[in-house]
Parts: structure tokens; C-alpha cells; sequence
């Protein structure tokens, strides 16, 4: 079943058909179904037929940026840029899906020699038909890839750095599985006595009860501090008079002695918070590995005792305890993909063709060994062992 759902979805980019896009004036690319590599000289095209796909397929460029006018050609800014490719499903019918970017240009009236940009109109077609709507040729496109979701996060190894960590967070946790808070606190009787009236008081705001219990603590601490100094004042005072005095002192001894109960009882709240933390997050790690396998995620970030709590998500590269940022290009690639590939597992989402530049950081071998992956895969300057599409020796139509 599993098998041929995985064949049913298996994405292939056949054809690929660039006009006007960045520097590529006319260009027709075909594919093989496994692994292709884009070569030939510096500046030529190569990465530009890689961002051509990723505008088709996501609006934006692999980079995550949505300047669409970046992708016309500088010397002609009347030109249409549109991206068209042909696209196979498993066996179903093939699909050809194309976008068009124009900008529209007006000559001022009585400025005739500096047009004025006025806006722009983009194009969707599907199968040779114009789709008037965005959405609608959206919605056929979903229906096609069996997807509804941001192509990136399937086809761009990268998207994992650049997309919004609140985005990749509540993907990974809701396809690891959550924590219960209440069942969490269930399970630990200590904790719950310590802890659970004070998170019902800030409705489950875990971070709101970080901050709230280091506030108190710190007044608390202050008033400790306060309450001595008043407490020795008064003691050294000359015009007290010794029964006035001795009263004040016994006042403010039963005062600190409160702040000082009052700081015993709120540092026992935050060591039983803090532990709290610490098993929520070791079992949300667990549910992480047995869904994402080598790739670890950092969740959070905190200092429960200066009040600071912030969530976080990003992953280690495969094997370290280095960011994703910190990688190299190579970790970078490699564990992007096991990203997609997990995410691909658990979501039970098509295979759709991974697209990365920075190829050169991969020789063959690499893409064959460490790239484990179903999916087609299009990288460029990687000129020597898998299917090469030489940009250079492509003739113009």
C-alpha cells in the first residue's frame, strides 16, 4: 500500500521551457527521471534555471525572496518572462503548468523619453488554458501534485533556514505530537502540586508563568534586601524611643520573615517549572526522533531563572550539534533533504523534484550515498557522473 502510494505521487519535472527569466532569453530543458546535474561555465544560466523552478512552483526565489521583478531581464523591461514545464504523476495524464510576468510601462504625457511603470499582470495556465484566477490554478495544481501547502518546504532543501521558525515549529510538533500539559503534570504528582494551580492562573501560558514567577521572585529578593535596611535603620535610630523601636522591629522581622517564605516557596514553583520544562521537551524530543530519525531540533532556548522562555526551531545538521545555519553547503543539502523526506513520510506527501544549487559541494558520490530520496533531483555545477544538461551548448529557440 505504502509502495504504491509513494509511485502514485512520485513527481517528475520532464520539460522545462524558460523565456526572459533573469539572463536566460530562450532556453528547453528535458530531464532524466533520477538525477541531473546543470553545468557549464560561470554566469551562464545555471542557478537562474533552478530559480525558474522555484518561482513556478512557490512565487519565490530559493532564497525565500518574492521580488518578482528580479526575475525579468534587465535590458528588456517590456519583455514577458514565463516559465513552462511538463510534469508527470505516476500514470497519470501529464500536466503542463506555465506562469507569465509582464510589467506594464506607460509614457508619460509629456515626458516621452522615460516610461513609468504601472503595475504588472501574471499569467497562469494549465494544460494551454489560461486560469483567470491565482487560486483557481492553485487549486488545479494541488489537485495534480495531490498537495496543499508551500511547494518549498518539499522541493528547496534550504527552506528549513529561511522560512519562519513559528511556520517549521508548529509543522514538526504537530507531526511528532504535542504534550499534554495536563496529562504531563498527571504523570508527576510533585510537579503537579507545585505547579498546576499556577498554570491554570495563566490559562497554560507556560512562558508567561517563566516570566511571571522570576518577577516575584525578584520583588520578593528586594523586599528581603528593603525590609533589612529599613530594619537596621531603625536599630541605629538615637530618637526611637527603645518601646517604639523594639515594636518596629518585631513588625518588620515578621515582614521579612514572610518575604523570606514567600522566596523559599517561589524558588521551590521555579526548580519544579524548570523541571516541568526539562520533561516536556525530553518527550517531545523523543516523538521527534522516531518521526524526523537522525535530524535533531532544537525547540527552545531559555533561562528559567532570569525569566527568559523563547521557542525556537531549527535543526542540527546530521551527526553534530551545529546549527543548520553553521553547516556547511554539503550539511546543509544533506540534511535539508532528510527534512523533506521526513516531513514526506509522516504527512504522507508526494515526492516532488528537490532543487538545490551550490552542487559543486556534492560530487557524485555524495548525491548517490548520502542523499536518500525518492524524489527527482536537479542541482547545478555538479559536472561528472549523473545526467548533465550543459546549459552552454543549448541553442536558443
Amino acid at each position: 500500500m505504502e509502495r504504491a502510494f509513494m509511485e502514485i505521487n512520485n513527481i517528475k519535472l520532464q520539460t522545462l521551457e524558460i523565456s526572459n527569466f533573469r539572463n536566460i532569453e530562450h532556453l528547453k530543458i528535458s530531464f532524466e527521471s533520477g538525477r541531473s546535474a546543470i553545468y557549464g561555465k560561470n554566469a551562464i544560466g545555471k542557478t537562474n534555471v533552478l530559480e525558474a523552478i522555484s518561482w513556478l512552483l512557490t512565487g519565490k526565489s530559493l532564497s525565500g525572496s518574492s521580488d518578482e521583478q528580479a526575475n525579468k531581464p534587465h535590458n528588456k523591461p517590456n519583455a514577458c518572462v514565463s516559465v513552462k514545464a511538463y510534469f508527470t504523476r505516476g500514470d497519470h495524464d501529464g500536466l503542463i503548468y506555465e506562469k507569465q510576468y509582464q510589467e506594464v510601462w506607460e509614457v508619460s504625457r509629456g515626458n516621452v523619453e522615460v516610461p513609468t511603470l504601472k503595475g504588472h499582470t501574471t499569467k497562469y495556465f494549465i494544460n494551454g488554458v489560461e486560469i483567470p484566477l491565482k487560486k483557481d490554478a492553485e487549486i488545479l495544481l494541488n489537485e495534480y501534485f495531490a498537495f496543499n501547502g508551500d511547494y518549498a518546504m518539499l522541493i528547496n532543501p534550504l527552506w528549513v533556514e529561511i522560512s519562519d521558525y513559528k511556520v517549521l515549529r508548529e509543522i514538526v510538533v504537530k507531526l511528532a505530537g504535542d504534550i499534554d500539559n495536563e496529562a504531563l503534570l498527571e504523570s508527576s504528582p510533585t510537579l503537579q502540586s507545585h505547579i498546576q494551580r499556577e498554570l491554570e492562573e495563566v490559562g497554560g501560558d507556560v512562558p508567561l508563568l517563566v516570566k511571571n514567577l522570576a518577577t516575584r521572585l525578584k520583588t520578593a529578593k528586594n523586599d528581603i534586601s528593603n525590609t533589612k535596611l529599613i530594619m537596621n535603620y531603625i536599630t541605629s535610630a538615637p530618637l526611637i524611643a527603645p518601646g517604639v523601636k523594639e515594636r518596629l522591629v518585631r513588625e518588620l522581622k515578621e515582614k521579612q520573615d514572610a518575604h523570606i517564605q514567600s522566596v523559599s516557596e517561589l524558588e521551590i514553583k521555579q526548580v519544579a517549572l524548570e523541571q516541568f520544562i526539562a520533561l516536556k521537551y525530553q518527550k517531545l524530543n523523543e516523538n521527534i526522533a522516531q518521526t524526523f530519525g537522525e535530524v535533531k531540533f532544537n525547540l527552545l532556548e531559555s533561562n528559567i531563572k532570569e525569566g527568559s522562555f523563547k521557542e525556537v526551531c531549527y535543526p542540527y545538521i546530521i551527526g553534530k550539534q551545529t546549527k543548520f545555519e553553521k553547516g556547511s553547503t554539503s550539511e546543509k543539502v544533506i540534511t535539508g533533504i532528510a527534512v523533506i523526506e521526513a516531513l514526506k513520510r509522516k504527512g504522507n506527501l508526494p515526492d516532488l523534484p528537490i532543487i538545490f544549487d551550490e552542487g559543486e559541494a556534492l560530487d557524485s558520490e555524495s548525491i548517490a550515498t548520502k542523499i536518500k530520496t525518492n524524489a527527482q533531483v536537479i542541482t547545478a555545477k555538479v559536472s561528472d557522473l549523473f545526467h548533465k544538461i550543459e546549459v552552454g551548448t543549448l541553442r536558443e529557440n
